[in-house]
């Protein structure tokens, strides 16, 4: 015989106590306030694309981390760059005003 693992589908049957008084739980979800729907293309949050199917494979989620990596390092890379060759500019410009 194979072991009962799910035990919360007998939870569905349970009451809520508020106050000393029974509520059900159907009861409870109408009396929640739905005022404010959001559409169905618009995801609540501003959270992205949700994917639910397969979950990534370890190789795939391993190529895109380091992905993600290499883009933040050449991200960094060339805002130094840039750094670097605004202070050689004001360097020279500088040089130039002291001789002049």
């Amino acid at each position: 015989m194979a072991k009962k693992r799910s035990k919360k589908g007998n939870r569905s049957s349970e009451m809520n106590v508020d106050d000393g008084n029974l509520v059900s739980t159907a009861s409870a979800c109408e009396a929640m306030d739905t005022s404010e729907t959001v559409g169905s293309g618009v995801s609540a949050g501003g959270q992205g694309k949700v994917n639910k199917g397969r979950p990534m494979k370890r190789s795939q989620n391993v190529r895109k981390k380091k992905a993600l990596f290499k883009a933040v390092a050449q991200s960094e890379k060339s805002a130094d760059k840039i750094s670097k060759s605004e202070r050689k500019l004001l360097k020279t410009k500088s040089a130039k005003t002291l001789y002049d």
